[in-house]
C-alpha cells in the first residue's frame, strides 16, 4: 500500500465500500477482485472528470498503456514509441497493438493516432479526439450472503453466466464473449463505482470466468466485506500465486484453479 497515488488510494476505498453498498441482488454482499491498473493512468481520471479530452479504454481496445516517459498511462503506438514501455512489457504491447489495428481499429472510424512529428502527444491513440487511458479491470465478483456463512463454499461453484450458453463457451464456440462477462452483480457494481468516481471507469465485465491466460507479473487488489470475516481484507495486494491461495482458502470450488499464467 506504500507509494500509492492519492487518487488511487481514494478509489480503492470506493471499491471497499462497494462490497456492501452497491445494491447487489437479494441484498447480498460481494468479494471483489480488481486487476491492479497502470497507476500512471489514474491522474487522467481526474482530468477527465474535470472535462479534459481523455476517456477510459473501452473493452474493444486491447492496445496497451505506456508505463514510461511523458505518455505513461496513455495508450500509445509501441512501434513508434518503444521507449514508452518497460522491457518486460514491450513485446506484449507490440502484439496487442497489431491485433488492435487488424480488428477494432478498422471497425470504428473514431480511432486515430496522433502522427504529427511536432505534436506533444505524438504516438498517442485517440477516439473521437479524446486520448485514451487505462480503465479498471474487474477480475471477479463473488456473491456473499452475509446472513448464511455456511453457503460460502457452495457459492464458489455457482454458474453465474447470464450472457450466453456456458457449454457453447466451454467448447470454444463463442470466443467473442471472452471479455463480456456481465453476470451476478456486475451492473450494480459498475453503476456504483462509476458514480462515485465521477466517470465511467468500469467498462466491461469480470474476466475470471472466461479468460485463463494472465501475465505472471500481474498484481490484484482483493476486497472483502466485514460480513466475510471479523477483519475484512481491505485491498490486499496479491500476485498470481497469492490470489490462487485466496481462492483455495475461501472458494475452493470456484473454477479459478484452471487458470494458467503466461510470462510475457
Amino acid at each position: 500500500m506504500k507509494n500509492l497515488d492519492p487518487l488511487y488510494r481514494k478509489h480503492l476505498q470506493i471499491f471497499q465500500d462497494a462490497t456492501t453498498k452497491a445494491h447487489f441482488p437479494r441484498d447480498w454482499h460481494a468479494c471483489i477482485v480488481l486487476r491492479q491498473p497502470n497507476q500512471a493512468s489514474v491522474p487522467y481520471i481526474e482530468l477527465a472528470c474535470k472535462g479534459g479530452q481523455y476517456k477510459a479504454k473501452r473493452s474493444e481496445c486491447k492496445a496497451k498503456t505506456a508505463d514510461l516517459g511523458p505518455h505513461a498511462g496513455l495508450v500509445v503506438n509501441p512501434e513508434a514509441l518503444p521507449h514508452c514501455f518497460s522491457e518486460n512489457r514491450i513485446d506484449d504491447a507490440v502484439d496487442s497493438w497489431k491485433d488492435f489495428l487488424r480488428g477494432e481499429y478498422k471497425k470504428d472510424k473514431g480511432w486515430t493516432g496522433i502522427d504529427e512529428p511536432a505534436h506533444e502527444h505524438r504516438g498517442c491513440l485517440t477516439h473521437n479526439g479524446s486520448r485514451i487511458f487505462g480503465d479498471y479491470d474487474l477480475f471477479d465478483i463473488i456473491p456473499w450472503n452475509p446472513n448464511a456463512q455456511e453457503t460460502r463454499r457452495r457459492l464458489g461453484n455457482v454458474a453465474l453466466v447470464t450472457v450466453t450458453n456456458r457449454q457453447d463457451f466451454d467448447e470454444g464456440k463463442d470466443d467473442k464473449l471472452k471479455y463480456n462477462y456481465t453476470g451476478w452483480g456486475h451492473d450494480q457494481l459498475a453503476k456504483y463505482i462509476n458514480m462515485r468516481v465521477g466517470i465511467k471507469v468500469i467498462l466491461h465485465g469480470a474476466e475470471r470466468p472466461f479468460n485463463n491466460k494472465y501475465r505472471s507479473g500481474d498484481k490484484y487488489d482483493i476486497f472483502t466485506p466485514r460480513s466475510f470475516a471479523s477483519t475484512p481484507v481491505k485491498s490486499r495486494s496479491a500476485d498470481l500465486g497469492e490470489l490462487k491461495n485466496f481462492y483455495r482458502s475461501h472458494f475452493p470450488m470456484r473454477d479459478f484453479l484452471k487458470l494458467s499464467a503466461r510470462t510475457k
